[in-house]
């Protein structure tokens, strides 16, 4: 669901940028493939279900186009944009959307690569391949990447990231080691883990003195 908030697909056909938000907004993308947590995410960022989430054994549910939601986390307006899951960004309208995300004043401050832990894909290749055809091979700079998880006790993280060290390695690489933790639990909201990850992102801008869109 996209309530109450602008259709990213209406002014992206029509040839206009996103509304834009303040500059001292902070503007996140989230990309990833199917059942990975994307929208959940979203959701514990954001602290309210904003974006529709697939039924807990149900069958994932396919967003057809980017749906943006706003609000206001630790006293800062904070915009989460979430994509179709890889490899549905492959479609040409839904690559223009992506496009004209990435062109709007201000253009997102961080891509986060969401991976669900313990479930990671053998599509390591072609998620590398989809990110730098969306967003230009220095996509690199301000991608994160953001491991989910939806249980009431923390996994034993390094254990989780040792075990798939070997899918890890290329992404490790390309994104300089960054990532967070999320646990997307809907009856337990991790403030500290939503407050990591915005502190995470700032520090990455500062790190390479990046201005949206760079």
């Amino acid at each position: 669901k996209c309530d109450g908030n602008l259709s990213l697909v209406s002014h992206c056909r029509s040839g206009l940028h996103v509304p834009s938000a303040p500059v001292s907004d902070l503007r996140l993308v989230l990309v990833g493939w199917a059942g990975v947590g994307k929208s959940s995410s979203g959701n514990t960022i954001l602290g309210r279900n904003a974006f529709r989430t697939s039924p807990p054994f149900g069958p994932p549910f396919g967003r057809s186009s980017c749906c943006l939601q706003r609000g206001n986390v630790f006293s800062r307006e904070v915009t989460v944009i979430d994509t179709p899951a890889l490899p549905e960004t492959s479609d040409p309208e839904v690559r223009k959307e992506i496009r004209c995300i990435n062109r709007s004043a201000p253009a997102p401050h961080a891509i986060l690569l969401v991976v669900r832990l313990g479930f990671l894909t053998t599509h390591v290749e072609e998620t590398v391949k989809q990110l730098e055809k969306m967003f230009g091979e220095n996509v690199w700079r301000r991608t994160m990447i953001l491991f989910t998880y939806q249980n009431q006790a923390e996994p034993d993280i390094q254990r989780k990231l040792k075990e798939n060290e070997n899918q890890l390695t290329l992404l490790f690489s390309k994104v300089g080691n960054r990532f967070q933790v999320l646990n997307n639990n809907p009856h337990h909201r991790d403030v500290q883990q939503v407050w990591d990850l915005l502190f995470e992102v700032k520090k990455m801008l500062v790190a390479f003195s990046l201005k949206p869109g760079r």
